[in-house]
């Protein structure tokens, strides 16, 4: 049996969390790193049905947040999706939830620096995948490992609960079913 001891310390081993200025209360968005940025995007407004409509991204160097509307770019904003950094200059954003409508969307923000004014440029576009046309679903997990993004879990159109795994190759945008159910 292994057993874990605590190292005998003359430092104080506590953390403080320290408030950083944000942007408007959201629930049911992501935060994906990018270098010494934040990208914050999609939710909902508290108190409220309304959808973000803009990107919150946060310098971490100088603590200044910039938002970057959307411009009805993607199909729909969103709420309870996923949001990988993948090759370091994208992020994959997949599913969610809009209004009533669950989405089986995959797109790409594509990132540029701007080494000028030390802010980002963000390009859209929606990813067409084939292999799955009833993969709808939110509040689910994802990671890329490689060139593969993996979605685990969430819930269907209707609030049911989801044990799938599925396979994107970003390379080759096809999905499939990886696994029906773990245990």
């Amino acid at each position: 049996m292994n057993t874990f001891q605590k190292e005998n310390s003359e430092t104080d081993d506590s953390s403080e969390w320290k408030a950083i200025p944000s942007t408007e209360t959201r629930s049911d968005h992501t935060s994906t790193v990018y270098k010494h940025f934040i990208i914050t995007f999609g939710g909902m407004k508290s108190g409220c049905s309304d959808f973000f409509d803009y990107v919150s991204i946060l310098n971490l160097k100088t603590q200044e947040i910039t938002e970057v509307k959307l411009n009805n770019v993607l199909a729909n904003y969103r709420r309870g999706h996923s949001a990988c950094l993948y090759e370091e200059d994208q992020i994959i954003v997949f599913g969610g939830k809009y209004l009533k409508e669950t989405l089986n969307e995959t797109a790409v923000i594509h990132i540029q620096e701007n080494t000028m004014n030390n802010s980002l440029i963000l390009k859209w576009r929606i990813l067409e995948t084939k292999g799955a046309e009833n993969l709808f679903r939110f509040y689910h997990t994802a990671q890329i490992y490689k060139d593969k993004m993996f979605v685990f879990g969430g819930a269907d159109k209707s609030f049911s609960p989801i044990n799938e795994l599925w396979s994107l190759d970003l390379r080759m945008p096809t999905l499939k079913y990886f696994l029906s159910t773990l245990k």
